[in-house]
């Protein structure tokens, strides 16, 4: 009688088992960052993680099968069905069936696991977590500040310290204008040329510039010598994109006026270009003011007040303090207790007033920074 082959216990590559402290963490995490989505008024949506093919767009159709980013196999009705490999493909499906029924905006949040068909490497898995919202029906740059103000509350909510995180505000607008500026053969919003355009600049943090620009040419061989093809951009192109990104790496240094007055001199001929400027501008306005007056307190105007009678040598090191923790902490200092606000008015030192634990969490460290 022929021995069954023993099956040895193997996970595959790119996946991973949680159980204990790791699996715990990772609900908790979920649980903080959720529960401040539901604060903000976003209501919670679950979608199943298979999608028909056709519908996410993840098919090539000169080939027998999906694309092969993607898990995916043919059903019992010869339809191919995948894997989902982002929540936003569920999402845009779930809103073009329901559209008539859904409030306008819709505001909604997702966690789940997603799929990537991909060949797994150091911190890149083929199946990983994402928590997820998105505002669908509105074009309003309020929108996109309610966006970012909601994602810094959210981490803080997880633990994260102000002045620990930083959110970087980006448009797609303006890779599309300076794309559109290089006058590519065939080049158009979602067009196979701009998606590689694209997926080669996405992965400046993994590559680096010097990985970045053979994707944008003829294509890259990675350390295990698997090849991928490259967008095929003439020197002069590639030469153009490259000094982009390397003034988006430069900006990480400079503060938001210098690094798009840099990026207006450079690129500021082009339409869509502007245009994206001038939204990402009126977005970090709408942030600036939220993040003084939309969380203060009654005691706005007593503590406002309070600061008047400062010295001005106080005064230039509160305002010192506003400036280095960011409008999230100024608010804060804003709406202190009533005892921080009497201790103001007193006209004692600041040093004094944050020792006495008035407001010391929320700017530790700094008046050391400012003296």
């Amino acid at each position: 009688m022929e021995k069954k082959k023993k099956i040895k216990p193997q996970r595959p590559r790119g996946f991973e088992d949680l159980s204990g402290n790791s699996l715990n963490e990772l609900i908790q995490l979920r649980d903080s960052i959720q529960k401040v989505y539901g604060l903000y008024g976003f209501e919670p949506l679950e979608t199943g993680i298979i999608e028909y093919s056709d519908v996410i767009g993840s098919f090539l159709p000169d080939q027998d099968r999906p694309n092969e980013g993607v898990f995916s196999f043919e059903d019992d009705d010869k339809r191919w069905v995948s894997l989902r490999y982002d929540l936003t493909s569920g999402l845009a499906r779930y809103v073009a069936e329901n559209f008539d029924s859904l409030p306008k905006p819709y505001r909604r949040y997702q966690s789940g696991w997603v799929f990537r068909n991909e060949k797994p490497g150091p911190g890149r898995y083929r199946q990983f977590y994402q928590i997820d919202a998105d505002t669908i029906g509105s074009d309003n740059a309020l929108s996109d500040a309610e966006m970012c103000m909601m994602f810094s509350d959210a981490i803080q909510n997880t633990g994260i310290e102000v002045g620990n995180f930083v959110i970087r505000l980006s448009n797609r607008k303006i890779l599309d204008g300076i794309i559109d500026n290089l006058n590519i053969n065939g080049n158009s919003s979602g067009s196979e040329i701009n998606l590689s355009i694209m997926r080669s600049i996405d992965k400046l943090d993994r590559l680096g510039l010097s990985g970045v620009e053979q994707l944008l040419g003829e294509g890259r061989k990675d350390e295990s010598g698997d090849y991928t093809k490259g967008a095929g951009l003439e020197k002069s192109s590639i030469s153009q994109i490259l000094s982009f990104l390397e003034s988006g790496i430069e900006s990480k240094s400079q503060s938001r006026d210098t690094c798009l007055k840099n990026l207006s001199n450079q690129f500021g001929s082009n339409i869509i270009f502007n245009k994206a400027i001038e939204e990402l501008s009126e977005i970090s306005n709408i942030i600036d003011a939220a993040g003084y007056d939309a969380f203060v307190s009654e005691q706005e105007a007593e503590v406002k007040a309070a600061l008047g009678t400062l010295s001005p040598d106080s005064t230039a090191k509160v305002n010192e303090i506003r400036e280095l923790s960011g409008p999230a902490v100024a608010a804060k200092v804003v709406k202190q207790d009533v005892e921080a606000s009497k201790a103001m008015k007193e006209n004692r030192p600041v040093e004094d007033i944050i020792s006495a634990g008035a407001f010391a969490d929320e700017v530790k460290g700094i008046t050391e920074e400012v003296a």
